[in-house]
């Protein structure tokens, strides 16, 4: 008798599985497709502040992303059944994540004509949230400023915005002023 693994060469299939999700869990399994969770998001689930019944919304929602840009329209009944879950429990964890801006929901209902259509489901506010957790802070470095008519020092952007301030140049670039606050208010120059 021949693996799973082995008559998968053999018969063609409509989905192409990849080898490794393939050898985990099988052409029978993985026939009727899979979902791709990043892992990412797992990681960063308590750092995002998703439960666990919303996470698992979240996971329902991406298994009808099948190509970059898919619209996923799931119905709540739909939700209900897979997750076995009340109607008003998959609403209230839809509301949830979309105050915790991780989902946008665009109704598709415009009128009596078109009442029963399923909502559109956005989970690109989810994506730049896990992006921005990747991405290590782009804060520019702390800086270092003297006055130098009194030699006062400023080490931190908030120490030169609070000692300092700033001004706009003839091209509209933001530069630190020179002299302190306490020196543009005195106006005399202190020589060594």
């Amino acid at each position: 008798m021949k693996s799973e693994i082995e008559l998968k060469k053999a018969e063609p299939s409509p989905i192409e599985i990849p080898e490794r999700i393939l050898a985990i869990w099988g052409r029978s399994i993985l026939n009727a497709g899979w979902t791709s969770v990043p892992n990412e998001l797992l990681k960063n689930q308590a750092k995002l502040g998703i439960g666990n019944s919303e996470l698992v919304l979240v996971i329902n929602l991406i298994s009808f992303m099948h190509h970059s840009d898919a619209r996923v329209y799931p119905s709540i009944k739909l939700l209900c059944e897979r997750m076995n879950q009340d109607r008003r429990t998959i609403q209230r964890n839809l509301n949830k994540l979309v105050e915790m801006d991780i989902l946008r929901i665009k109704v598709r209902s415009t009128g009596k004509n078109t009442k029963g259509m399923t909502n559109l489901y956005d989970l690109t506010p989810l994506m730049l949230k896990l992006i921005n957790l990747k991405i290590p802070s782009l804060d520019t470095p702390d800086e270092k400023h003297t006055c130098p008519n009194c030699g006062k020092i400023a080490i931190s952007r908030e120490e030169i915005t609070k000692e300092f301030g700033f001004r706009y140049d003839a091209n509209g670039k933001k530069r630190t002023q020179s002299w302190c606050k306490d020196c543009r208010g005195r106006k005399t120059l202190n020589l060594p």
